[in-house]
């Protein structure tokens, strides 16, 4: 019994590279685009979502975390980590701050400002 990594390269690591990297054109998008950036953010992630549950069903079950798995979810944790941009810059926008200290600023706004 030999595995065939070929396949895995071909059908898994390939693909969900470029699906990350599609998410990552989403920060060149006009930050008032919304439409344009939030397809693009869910598309990626649920389209990984969809083929780390493909993976999931076409390998053997084991009982430990393989390195395909550690892949998927890494992949998964990148497109996040540009939707989550994403929510950052928007409020930036609208509450009208400057990069130099939105930081402090913004997570001050996020938690704990009055509605």
């Amino acid at each position: 019994m030999k595995r065939q990594v070929g396949y895995h390269i071909l059908q898994t690591y390939i693909p969900s590279a470029m699906f990350v990297v599609l998410a990552w054109f989403s920060l060149f998008i006009e930050p008032e685009s919304v439409p344009g950036r939030v397809a693009m953010g869910m598309t990626t992630l649920l389209t990984l979502t969809a083929m780390f549950s493909s993976v999931r069903q076409n390998v053997p079950k084991v009982s430990y975390v393989s390195l395909l798995d550690i892949w998927m979810v890494v992949c998964i944790f990148f497109v996040f980590i540009s939707i989550g941009e994403f929510i950052l810059v928007t409020t930036m926008i609208k509450i009208g701050l400057k990069v130099k200290n939105c930081l402090s600023q913004c997570f001050f706004y996020i938690f704990f400002r009055k509605s």
